[in-house]
This record gives C-alpha cells, structure tokens and sequence, in this order.
C-alpha cells in the first residue's frame, strides 16, 4: 500500500479590507466556522444511539428470549414434576435453601418465570414473549427485521387473547388448565 506524500502548503493570496473579494472570504469564514460548530453538535452521540450499546442490548435481549423459551418448553414437558408451588414460597427462603431441587433446565428462576407466565399468564402464548425478545435481540444485534408493526400487533392480539381462550376451551376439563392460564379461564369465564 503505497503512503501518503507531503505535500507543499500555500497560502492563498490575501486581498485588501476594501475590495470586493475580502467581503466574500469573510462571508465564506464565517461560514465554515458557524458549520464547524454544528457538526460538532450534531456528532456528539447519546449512549442509546451508539451502535455497540445497542448490540450490546440486542445481545441482552436474545440472551432474554433464548432462556425465557427454554423455561417455558421444560416447564411444560415437566409440569407435573416442575410444579414450584411448594418449591418456591417466597423470594427470600428459596434464596436461603438451595437444597430443593427443580426439574427445569433453567434452575428455579426460569421455573418460577415460566410458572407465572403459564399458569398465572397466558398459557402457551407466553411463548410469543419468547418470540418478542429474540426478535428484538436479532433487530438491534445484526439488524435482521423478523416482522412488520402490523404483524406484531396481531401476534400480540392471537397470543394475549385468542390462544388462552382457545385453549381453555379444548382443555377445559384439565384440573390444572396449562395451556390456557387464568387469563383464558377468566375470559372464558
């Protein structure tokens, strides 16, 4: 690669307070300088519009929505042997006994997660939650669009309200309704 030579600097020619050309190069000054001054404000950056921030929370994000699904698919192959009712009664025991022991592949924090977005949420739509998160990690990480507006609203629509309500229906016969949540038996309701 071949480098950058020296080259001689000249000045250019200066002209009197008076004639017509000194009026035009000061006009010209001052105008570079009041430019100067607005690409310096206009460059200055927020922490939010700097690109490795927002990377780095895309990354957060399908970090989110890869452990949010895993704790909800465990939890439903492992319902009944994942129930953390009697596992999890307040914050601050379980942080004391780490002696129980849960059958989630996330530990209890995801079992505890996925229990309140199945059974206490919306059933099997808290997968769209998933969804949402690793969509929005993909969009900020390497600025691939999954969906439109449009389309985000009628997955929020389906998965917040029809698939509760849907799924209560078929299954509504199950003791322990998984797949509808309390938001699908309310409705239902």
């Amino acid at each position: 690669m071949a480098l950058k030579s020296n080259k001689l600097k000249v000045k250019p020619p200066t002209t009197k307070v008076g004639s017509p050309d000194a009026s035009v190069k000061q006009k010209g000054k001052k105008s570079k300088a009041s430019k100067k001054s607005s690409n310096k404000r206009s460059t200055s950056k927020s922490i939010f519009s700097d690109r490795r921030f927002q990377r780095s929370i895309g990354f957060l994000f399908l970090i989110i929505g890869i452990y949010l699904f895993l704790a909800i698919t465990t939890f439903i192959i492992n319902w009944f042997a994942a129930d953390t009712g009697d596992v999890i009664n307040t914050t601050s025991a379980e942080f004391k006994d780490h002696t129980e022991t849960v059958a989630n592949w996330t530990g209890w924090l995801g079992s505890f997660i996925a229990r309140h977005l199945i059974y206490n949420g919306i059933g099997v739509g808290s997968y769209v939650i998933s969804l949402i998160f690793i969509s929005l990690g993909l969009k900020m990480l390497i600025n691939v669009k999954m969906f439109g507006l449009w389309r985000w609203f009628e997955l929020l629509i389906i998965s917040f309200v029809w698939i509760p309500i849907t799924a209560n229906l078929i299954f509504s016969s199950h003791p322990e309704n998984l797949f509808g949540g309390v938001v699908g038996h309310q409705l239902n309701i």
